[in-house]
């Protein structure tokens, strides 16, 4: 009992120390986490693989997720990519986090019924339920009629020494067939004994006292009737080999011979997950939710601001001082659109891009675990795209121009009914082209995006800024009498600043170099007009 009661202080101790603490060193197999999201997500709910890349939701992820189990993991990777169906299940996610991050008692107690779903094969649960089961390729009458008579011969050759030629004979057939189809069940055999466990862990955490106001909790407390007979019928199906132990995995072998054991479980298995299969899945993502919320709660004791956003229809996008979680020392920004979209412009390394990030992030979290980084933030309900890192795809023979017209095109794509208003963030939108085609491309392409999707678009061309009448313009700017130049800070308006070439003066570029820059700039400012209002007209001479 000494053993147990230090052991489990030992466990408790660890989970404290982790608590509030961000894990993104932490080793994260992404296809493995990915698996739950992969084998279960609706598509017209879920962001695309494209814009979880170009949002860099994998890293923002790492600092987020702070799990006790592989499907928390899971769990919650399909939450942040996914978006709430309504308001009701927004509640309830931040209800079970807000009373984690209250009750440390009751947080701590739910971390050590967990500990017991740690194994790294615990993911196999995912494919266990939710992926198809592997195929035996053999007859499940020929393996139970092969098992059965196995075990009568043995009997029937203890009895008298005659029988053991069919004994042998049948034992042979055992082996061969043992050896060609039982390999190819170890992964499911994993999935299988995890399964117990999950179970076990199902009950534990519905017998925690004081947790009858928490949807999941309340879930497993009323199912645990149902819970404690599936665990009794797997627990008879779960005797199969570990890989871990040489004894379990002799004995294994020997019993494979004898009877088909990995095949009579394997078969007797899948017809019981087909029958209970819901209940089992209800366990599963009960579970699952509660360690996915344990995370978030995790998460927000170590962000320095966050808010609830208000979700409501037809109310633009509100978001005030917000902030890139993955910045260091972020500086916040403020932006309300309702019917329009926005074009921001401004020089390199300014704030432009991970404005729009900060944006389609927030948003992003709003909308699937019900937090921004912001001091308010409210918004209608957004489906999300993003075209912010481009390459030439060398594989498919494609230039960086070709790549980047083409996830534009899929912009242009009209939208289902039904559907949440597509907010579009473009990082220099076309630049893959020269000066003029670009500049004229997207113009025409900006003006159709806005007529049905609320757009965010940078871009270095000025020249847009009077081209695009349904576009609210703000801009970054560099202010060369500052010490690091960028104060990143979103201004309204157009963009009237040319410090570009000043830049380069301060940071050490040869002073004739730059003279002779603003010098050319000037020749093509007036060029530029004079191709605007065009040569001057020679009078007609009257007759």
């Amino acid at each position: 009992m000494a053993d147990y009661l230090s052991g489990r202080s030992r466990r408790l101790r660890e989970c404290r120390e982790r608590w509030g603490v961000p894990q993104p060193e932490r080793y994260r197999d992404f296809a493995a986490i990915a698996a739950y999201h992969r084998l279960t997500s609706d598509t017209s709910a879920s962001l695309s693989d494209k814009t979880w890349h170009d949002l860099d939701m994998d890293a923002l992820y790492s600092r987020i997720e702070n799990s006790v189990t592989p499907i928390g993991r899971q769990y919650l990777y399909r939450r942040l990519r996914t978006t709430a169906t309504d308001q009701a299940s927004l509640d309830s996610q931040s209800q079970v986090t807000e009373a984690l991050r209250q009750r440390t008692d009751l947080r701590e107690t739910l971390q050590y019924h967990l500990l017991a779903l740690t194994r790294p094969t615990a993911d196999s649960l995912t494919t266990l339920l939710f992926d198809r089961p592997p195929n035996a390729a053999v007859s499940a009458l020929l393996v139970f009629s092969l098992s059965v008579l196995s075990l009568v011969a043995i009997v029937l050759t203890v009895v008298h020494p005659v029988w053991f030629p069919l004994l042998l004979a049948l034992l042979t057939v055992n082996f061969v067939i043992t050896e060609k189809y039982s390999h190819g069940l170890y992964a499911y055999s994993q999935g299988l004994s995890n399964l117990v466990t999950l179970l076990s862990v199902g009950l534990r955490l519905g017998r925690v006292p004081g947790a009858d106001d928490l949807p999941p909790l309340q879930a497993l407390r009323s199912q645990r009737a149902t819970i404690r007979a599936l665990r009794q019928k797997f627990r008879l199906l779960a005797f199969v080999r570990a890989g871990t132990n040489d004894l379990v995995n002799t004995l294994s072998f020997y019993l494979n011979v004898l009877c088909l054991l990995d095949l009579v479980v394997f078969l007797g298995s899948i017809r019981n997950l087909n029958r209970h299969r819901e209940a089992l899945v209800v366990v599963f993502e009960e579970v699952a939710s509660v360690d996915a919320a344990l995370s978030v709660g995790s998460y927000l004791e170590s962000v320095r601001a966050w808010c609830r956003p208000v979700l409501a229809r037809d109310a633009g996008l509100r978001l005030e001082d917000a902030y890139h979680p993955l910045l260091q020392d972020p500086k916040v920004n403020s932006i309300h659109v309702l019917d329009e979209s926005v074009l921001v412009t401004g020089t390199n390394m300014a704030g432009k891009t991970t404005f729009i990030k900060t944006v389609g992030v927030n948003v992003l979290l709003g909308q699937t675990i019900g937090i921004c980084h912001a001091r308010a933030a409210g918004f209608e309900r957004y489906s999300v795209h993003a075209s912010i890192r481009r390459q030439d795809s060398l594989a498919q023979g494609k230039s960086y121009y070709l790549v980047e017209i083409e996830e534009i095109l899929a912009f242009l794509q009209p939208r289902e009914a039904g559907r949440p208003r597509p907010l579009l963030l473009i990082d220099e939108i076309f630049r893959g082209t020269n000066t003029i085609e670009r500049i004229a491309a997207s113009a025409t392409v900006l003006r159709a995006l806005a007529s049905t999707n609320t757009v965010f678009v940078t871009t270095h061309d000025v020249e847009l800024q009077g081209l695009l009448a349904n576009y609210r313009m703000c801009h970054f700017r560099e202010t060369p009498d500052l010490d690091q130049i960028f104060d990143y800070q979103l201004r309204e308006g157009p963009s009237d600043a040319r410090n570009a070439i000043k830049l380069l003066g301060l940071l050490g570029y040869p002073r004739e170099l730059v003279d002779q820059a603003q010098d050319l700039a000037g020749q093509l400012d007036a060029r530029k007009l004079e191709l605007t209002e065009g040569p001057p007209r020679t009078p007609t001479p009257k007759p």
